[in-house]
């Protein structure tokens, strides 16, 4: 099955009133339909990535109103999922994934997700016939028509389909035959996130290719709001030309603040700067106003100065970041520069570093400067704060050649930390005539072009608060390794391990270590539970990690399990609710600390004995010709409950794979003529026991001459005859035998399946296969036969 979307000239399109509505394809998510219930660990480690990863991940239910024609609707026992990632990325040749498709953009930027659902009109009742022809052809399979309107069915693909959900959808309405065909596209109805008035266009937040950008290049705000959207306890000094203390989109300013030039309270509005950098950390968001800022619930400390050539500039400033650590701040942005360094203002931040937030420390930010040259500015040459570059909207260092068109470059080179979005940056502006608006004689509260690192240099500002917000008791070096291990590696850009100051991680010149991600930065600061993926009749105990030092906590669980001890600690206590009961479960937990409160991710489990496997499936064998020892394979479909798997063989040697999923069997040399049967038994285990065992006989290992198939031509092209000989009359295979058969790729996946048939003879069409080797397995009353066919 061909599961990227093919479309004539690269073009993503469905048919809607017989017109095209042409899509952009958005690599880095994906859909999975999945064929067995298994935990998102489970998952995630299958998928070989992190479990917050996984966006969604549940049980495939469909409307009541669809109307059945079959028995069975295979596709009704699934579970889907969407998980972040590439195809090339992901490991999506498990058995267990019977289909996935990728994400798509639409033409206003929303974030669609193709379902393996497709959906189709007939013109009229008697097309059933049509639809039926088509479905068989293409292998989809026809769940039923809709109860309120007959004549629209429902169509799912899975890994036997000739193509995913649009694919296919595109081909039933080009036939000609049907009145309408279109794809399931999924639209999260929270694809805005907030409702601020201007969030549309705020591509450094939510990128949908806003100024012709590359969707998706953004700092991924919105899943890092599912957690947190900062705390009153984590407060943000702006060390800036003031702020407007009424300004109708920044509610959060703190009550204290201070004027370094005077050196007095409270500060005093000397420019247009600080406030555009404010509205970036912290604007209101889901106001129905403005713009969203990226940590709106942590308060704003106005530290005001003139930013401007003045005596004794440079201790004022100094005096800034003194007061800002002095007062409770958390985070300290600064969003300006020098060609010259100084000593007072190192011994500032070595302050704010050392005893700010009672020895933990005070997060400090820099701009790296807009010189684009390969030397980062002062103070951001200094070790002890975070050094932030910018980037374009299209995964590129802000230069004046990037897709942008503005003519000016971010500073890179050694020291830069880590790049944020920092052109065309819509955020808050003086109010009335005052500011950045007056250059294009607009009146307004808000600019839509706000550039340089000092708009990149307030994300990480913002993110460092989120950070903060879910775990206050991190130092400010943990935080700055946290924000710079947890970049997106982004653009044509080689990233080397050791090249920067953390000799664990990859760094570029021109990048850092990458674009920030808040939602990574804030899930890897975030409390974990650790705990075994089992639970028994005995009691468990699970433990949350990285637990701020002051906090209480209120743990949950599924209800089958039981509570023992533990609530309000970092220590939780359970067991199985009853021996003789297993099934999935989860455990949770809120975290509440000071004005902050967030709800743990889930982690899932699994209660009780583990469930007996109800298959297996035997795979490749060496290539041997028959009659010599022969090797095959047998697999199981890995369960969430089962840790491991223990294998039996009756005529045969298990050669390696006992305890996995997989075994390797070896078969003695069978005489000419002569077809021996051996058994495969296995069964399923965790550490609360054992199931019982599960046994396949009859499995048929053929010398010479006995019953075997012939493939020809293999290889093939286009089609290829099956047949089947039978040269004993031990076991005759006849005209009357009733047999089943299956072709799997070189993945394992179904490749294409014939049932019911009977005879010796069967059509094979492989037009369109991958080339590849193909296994062919013939499933009748006496055994199994399997052979390889090889596709070019």
């Amino acid at each position: 099955m061909s599961l990227s979307v093919h479309a004539q000239d690269s073009e993503y399109y469905y048919w809607h009133n017989s017109e095209k509505q042409i899509l952009k394809i958005k690599d880095e998510k994906i859909y999975l339909l999945i064929n067995v219930e298994i935990n998102n660990d489970s998952l995630a480690s299958k998928l070989r990535i992190d479990t917050q990863r996984i966006e969604n991940h549940e049980k495939l239910i469909l409307s009541t109103s669809i109307v059945p024609i079959q028995s069975v609707n295979q596709s009704l026992n699934s579970y889907w999922a969407v998980v972040q990632g590439s195809g090339t990325e992901l490991n999506l040749s498990l058995p267990e994934i019977i289909y996935h498709a990728p994400f798509f953009y639409s033409k206003d930027g929303n974030e669609l997700g193709l379902s393996h659902l497709f959906y189709v009109k007939l013109r009229k009742s008697d097309d059933i016939d049509l639809l039926v022809d088509m479905a068989q052809k293409n292998n989809v399979e026809i769940l039923g028509n809709n109860r309120f309107m007959p004549l629209w069915f429902t169509l799912a693909c899975n890994r036997t389909s000739k193509g995913n959900a649009m694919e296919m959808a595109n081909l039933f309405f080009e036939s000609g035959q049907f009145s309408s065909a279109q794809p399931d596209l999924m639209e999260d109805n929270l694809i805005q996130c907030v409702d601020d008035t201007h969030f549309g266009s705020q591509w450094n937040l939510r990128n949908t290719g806003q100024h012709g950008g590359t969707a998706g290049s953004d700092i991924n705000i919105c899943n890092a709001w599912t957690y947190t959207r900062g705390c009153s306890d984590i407060i943000v000094a702006v060390l800036d030309n003031g702020l407007e203390m009424n300004h109708p989109d920044l509610t959060n300013i703190h009550p204290l603040s201070f004027d370094t030039e005077t050196g007095t309270s409270p500060s005093i509005v000397r420019g247009k700067h600080g406030m555009a950098v404010a509205g970036i950390i912290g604007a209101n968001s889901g106001n129905n106003l403005g713009v969203a800022g990226i940590a709106p619930e942590s308060p704003l400390m106005s530290i005001s100065n003139s930013l401007a050539a003045t005596p004794n500039s440079r201790m004022t400033r100094a005096d800034g970041i003194n007061f800002a650590w002095q007062n409770g701040s958390s985070v300290i942005n600064n969003s300006w520069s020098s060609s010259v360094q100084y000593q007072v203002i190192d011994d500032a931040i070595q302050n704010a570093v050392t005893y700010g937030r009672n020895g933990l420390g005070t997060v400090v930010v820099f701009a790296t400067g807009n010189d684009s040259r390969n030397s980062i500015s002062y103070p951001s040459t200094n070790s002890n704060v975070i050094a932030v570059g910018a980037v374009s909207m299209c995964n590129q260092r802000k230069s004046p050649s990037s897709c942008d068109g503005e003519n000016w470059g971010s500073n890179y080179g050694t020291g830069l930390d880590v790049v944020a979005p920092g052109v065309k940056i819509y955020t808050t502006d003086r109010q009335g005539e005052l500011g950045y608006n007056e250059q294009q004689g607009v009146a307004g509260n808000y600019f839509a072009n706000f550039n340089g690192t000092s708009s990149a240099a307030p994300h990480v500002a913002g993110i460092a608060a989120l950070v903060l917000s879910v775990n206050p008791s991190l130092t400010w070096q943990e935080v700055k390794t946290i924000i710079e291990s947890t970049t997106d590696k982004i653009g044509n850009y080689t990233y080397t391990i050791g090249a920067g100051e953390q000799s664990n991680l990859t760094w570029n010149n021109q990048m850092g270590y990458g674009r920030v991600n808040a939602y990574a930065a804030v899930n890897t600061a975030v409390p974990r539970i650790s705990g075994p993926t089992t639970v028994c009749s005995s009691n468990t105990i699970f433990t949350l990690n990285n637990l701020p030092s002051i906090a209480s906590v209120t743990w949950s669980h599924s209800s089958n399990l039981l509570y023992v001890s533990g609530q309000g600690t970092t220590n939780y206590t359970v067991k199985a609710a009853s021996p003789n009961i297993s099934g999935p479960g989860w455990i949770t937990a809120q975290v509440v600390h000071g004005s902050s409160s967030f709800t743990l991710p889930s982690k899932n489990i699994w209660a009780g004995m583990p469930v007996t496997p109800t298959d297996i499936i035997p795979f490749w064998n060496n290539g041997m010709e028959f009659g010599n020892d022969s090797y095959y394979e047998f697999r199981v479909i890995p369960h969430p409950s089962s840790t491991y798997y223990t294998w039996q063989v009756d005529g045969g040697t298990i050669i390696s794979g006992q305890g996995t999923n997989w075994i390797t069997v070896k078969t003695i040399k069978i005489p000419a003529n002569v077809q021996a049967q051996f058994g495969v038994a296995v069964k399923a285990g965790n550490n609360c026991g054992e199931s019982v065992w599960f046994n396949r006989t009859g499995w048929v290992v053929p010398g010479t001459g006995a019953t075997r198939m012939l493939l020809s031509p293999n290889p093939t092209s286009g089609e290829t005859f099956l047949t089947i000989e039978s040269n004993t009359t031990e076991t005759p295979f006849d005209e009357n035998t009733l047999w089943d058969l299956e072709v799997y790729s070189g993945s394992n996946l179904l490749q294409t399946k014939q049932t019911g048939l009977r005879g010796r003879n069967a059509r094979i069409q492989t037009a369109g296969w991958k080339e590849g080797v193909y296994l062919v397995r013939i499933i009748y009353q006496d055994g199994v036969l399997t052979g390889k066919l090889i596709a070019e």
